[in-house]
């Protein structure tokens, strides 16, 4: 049976995205985060003893970093996620990039700083600095989403998986998206794909749906 380690309000709720797209029958392995070691499961902490999330797992193949799963799964079992040819499964890996490496600091920089955390206090300044630095990352896919339905061809793929994710995110999917015109059509039509519901906690979902 696969297994999928984590939290689903964390990296690993992307990756269970995915696995649904994919159609995969899996056991999504709930991981607490920031507790100590000892307190996780113990055969996720066999598999994986640095503790990080989310590990996916099948039989004896195990495979770490999400992304890095995302993309195995994609191209092993639903090929078109990553796009209808070479050209646009360069630009799938373009807004990947650009989702972990430059948007999902600014979510990270959002939530750290708006109180969410219950560890970590509210920062109004930084707060304010984490958001201004979010919408403008924001208006990049808005810019790139004109006149088009999806970020790469004429069909949903992990581009517009890896950068919806992220503005589904708590707090920054309440923030105001009337100066970006293109993302609220966008983002409806992916949050709108079965797998997406079944990727998150359900209380979280109804908030998301009640914004």
């Amino acid at each position: 049976m696969r297994k999928i380690y984590g939290a689903l309000l964390s990296r690993a709720g992307r990756t269970n995205w995915v696995a649904h797209e994919c159609g995969l029958e899996f056991e999504q392995v709930h991981v607490p985060t920031r507790v100590p070691a000892e307190e996780k499961p113990a055969d996720f902490m066999a598999i994986n003893p640095a503790g990080t999330m989310p590990v996916y797992q099948d039989g004896d193949f195990v495979l770490k970093e999400s992304l890095a799963i995302d993309l195995y799964l994609a191209r092993k079992y639903q090929p078109r996620l990553m796009g209808k040819d070479l050209e646009e499964e360069g630009k799938v890996y373009q807004w990947t990039l650009f989702a972990i490496s430059d948007l999902e600091n600014t979510v990270r920089n959002c939530l750290s700083n708006s109180g969410f955390d219950e560890h970590r206090p509210f920062d109004e300044a930084e707060f304010a600095k984490g958001k201004e630095q979010f919408l403008s990352r924001l208006a990049i896919v808005n810019d790139a989403l004109k006149g088009r339905e999806y970020l790469v061809g004429n069909a949903f793929t992990l581009a517009d998986l890896h950068i919806a994710w992220l503005v589904a995110f708590p707090v920054v999917s309440s923030f105001s998206r009337d100066d970006l015109k293109n993302i609220t059509p966008w983002f409806q039509k992916c949050a709108s794909r079965p797998a997406f519901a079944r990727s998150l906690p359900p209380e979280f979902l109804t908030r998301l749906q009640a914004a």
